[in-house]
């Protein structure tokens, strides 16, 4: 007597690879802790925007679109998704907020922006030795003088005047760091250097940097 043939609904057919179980959705996104933790930002374009003054979370949602663009090998289509991706987790005020209500203020941008122009700085001296004319040695020397103050200057800085100093030191980084990079910096390049120079530190004092 033949036997009735069952179907079975979830075996695999023969000679078939068996079926996979469904995979459990993913968690919730994590709030990145540096930029190393963004999307798409490998180690040449996190160097980069340290190298800009824009090494920190703070610095890159202070940031503008102009300012991303700026620093080489970021594409407008990198920088909107920087942008875009830190706009989906606002800064906590945590203790910077309770910092600011004090007078003080708990945020290290200024110091890293800082310490991010002197490095440029040096490297300018670095990639041309014996190659610098004395104006830009004396805007660069200027330069260095006056970046020394201004890690421990942004206390008495209003949360407007920390935006712009922020703004200028990495316009000037940028600046040192394209020229560093420039095989032979001639003499209108380094004149015009100089003189960017000069006026960062003219506006650095002018914001309140002593």
């Amino acid at each position: 007597m033949p036997t009735e043939k069952t179907n079975t609904p979830n075996a695999a057919p023969s000679g078939s690879p068996a079926r996979q179980p469904a995979k459990q959705a993913a968690g919730p996104v994590r709030s990145p802790k540096t930029p190393a933790d963004i999307p798409g930002l490998g180690p040449i374009r996190v160097r980069a925007l340290h190298k800009a003054g824009l090494g920190s979370l703070k610095a890159l949602r202070a940031a503008r679109l102009e300012d991303l663009l700026a620093v080489p090998g970021l594409s407008e289509i990198k920088a909107r998704h920087i942008l875009d991706y830190l706009a989906r987790f606002p800064a906590a005020p945590g203790k910077a907020g309770k910092a600011k209500k004090m007078g003080h203020t708990a945020d290290t941008s200024l110091a890293e922006a800082v310490e991010a122009a002197r490095q440029a700085a040096g490297q300018i001296e670095h990639a041309h030795p014996n190659r610098l004319r004395p104006r830009l040695m004396s805007a660069l020397a200027a330069f260095m003088a006056l970046a020394a103050t201004l890690p421990t200057a942004d206390t008495g800085l209003s949360h407007k005047t920390q935006e712009r100093a922020l703004r200028r030191l990495r316009r000037i980084t940028l600046e040192l760091s394209q020229a560093a990079g420039q095989p032979d910096l001639g003499r209108k390049a380094q004149a015009e250097l100089a003189e960017s120079l000069v006026k960062a530190c003219r506006k650095l004092s002018e914001l309140g940097a002593p």
